[in-house]
């Protein structure tokens, strides 16, 4: 079973994206933080990433960054509803750090499971 790591700091994002993804068959487990997040990401291993890029205590540029220093193949799909700049200005930032996928927030749903499926498979 495919595995992805949610990494984001809204209970209710972390908790629609887990369902969504496992019911498409996924194994997920969730971090509320960057921090947590990357410890999550060495104990759990995932083939993808889903992060927040802004978060309170490590944002989502500094896990992207940290994580490709040791696993530069791990797949990206960086989220973004905004936050002291427009949330496109953001992901534009991830981009550049070669995340696979960028999606602005509110997400569809049925969208994000497709590019799930495209960088990992099934």
């Amino acid at each position: 079973m495919k595995k992805i790591l949610i990494i984001d700091d809204e209970p209710l994002v972390r908790n629609v994206l887990k369902t969504m993804l496992e019911k498409a068959g996924y194994e997920v487990k969730e971090a509320s933080n960057g921090d947590d997040g990357i410890h999550l990401f060495h104990t759990f291993s995932p083939q993808l990433i889903i992060t927040d890029i802004v978060m309170p205590v490590k944002n989502g540029i500094e896990v992207i960054m940290e994580i490709r220093e040791t696993n530069p193949t791990v797949k990206f799909i960086a989220i973004s509803g905004g936050g002291y700049v427009p949330a496109d200005k953001y992901l534009t930032l991830a981009k550049a750090l070669d995340v696979s996928i960028c999606m602005l927030k509110p997400l569809d749903f049925q969208e994000l499971i497709a590019a799930v499926k495209n960088l990992i498979g099934t």
